[in-house]
């Protein structure tokens, strides 16, 4: 809805072509791999730059807002660069208590209802809807600094690599009617119980021991069945 005044001034298939360019473009500057592109960093908008973008350190915040070009927000005062010996704090200032998909949809919108809510008066429940996150009465808009970074607790990453490699692996055995596959998704189910226990909330851990249980029938009814085709 932001993009439709535009139609009044731009074709709508120019604006549709830039407008996936830019998203395509922004498919290589999410990593934190790639480091310093020397000259192209004055111009473009770079792994190191977007880096920055998504930090909620102090100096992250409202910065390197530009998709490709770098250079509006050289040009706007909204530039800032990464620096090398303070770690990057990725998230939002208000950081989720979960990383449940459904939950991270609305989360923050919950989150401002309740604090609107429990104003004393209406000004300040509606001024909690248009200044910054941190925001309390009495504070500046945009809240305190000593109130901005929030580290959230993250996953394993690892761990959640392995899973969803094995989960990939486990549907090409299944596609295959391989013997191993009841075996190794009920290895992966049992794997994800223990290691990430700590990391999930109790509806996943249920639907993996429900899992657990389905593949153990299923092995055990697959055995029963080669069995008697022996006998």
């Amino acid at each position: 809805m932001f993009y439709l005044p535009l139609a009044l001034f731009i074709p709508p298939s120019h604006f549709v072509a830039h407008h996936q360019f830019n998203l395509i473009y922004q498919l290589w500057i999410h990593t934190t791999v790639i480091e310093d592109l020397g000259p192209l960093e004055l111009i473009f908008n770079t792994p190191k730059h977007h880096r920055v973008h998504h930090g909620c350190n102090l100096y992250c915040l409202d910065t390197n807002y530009g998709g490709v070009l770098i250079v509006w927000d050289r040009l706007f005062g909204t530039f800032a660069t990464e620096r090398p010996k303070e770690k990057i704090i990725y998230g939002l200032v208000v950081s989720p208590e979960s990383y449940e998909p459904l939950y991270l949809q609305v989360f923050y919108a919950l989150g401002m209802i309740r604090n609107s809510l429990s104003m004393s008066n209406l000004s300040d429940k509606l001024a909690v809807y248009w200044k910054g996150p941190s925001w309390k009465p009495g504070l500046p808009r945009l809240g305190l600094d000593e109130f901005k970074v929030n580290e959230a607790h993250k996953y394993l990453t690892g761990a959640m690599i392995v899973n969803n490699v094995a989960a990939l692996t486990t549907i090409g055995l299944l596609f295959d009617r391989s013997r191993i596959a009841g075996l190794l998704e009920l290895a992966r189910c049992c794997a994800y119980l223990y290691f990430l226990r700590d990391q999930q909330s109790q509806l996943v851990s249920y639907v993996y021991a429900l899992s657990c249980c389905v593949w153990i029938c299923d092995i055990v009814k697959s055995r029963a069945a080669v069995q008697a085709a022996k006998e």
